[in-house]
């Protein structure tokens, strides 16, 4: 997660960890709830490749 720039990061804790909807995020953030779910999209790929890069997913 550190890897990840801090707009995903913010966006995946809201949204995973803490579990508001994308429409809340997106008030958090300052945002909308389509944007939100593009940046999660995009946070979710980004996280993808750095734990392939580490060898911790296949």
């Amino acid at each position: 997660m550190a890897a990840l720039p801090p707009r995903y990061r913010e966006a995946l804790l809201l949204k995973y960890y803490n579990g508001y909807s994308a429409a809340e995020v997106g008030e958090l953030l300052g945002t909308t709830a389509a944007n939100v779910r593009q940046i999660l999209a995009r946070a979710k790929r980004k996280l993808a490749e750095e734990l392939a890069e580490r060898g911790e997913i296949v």
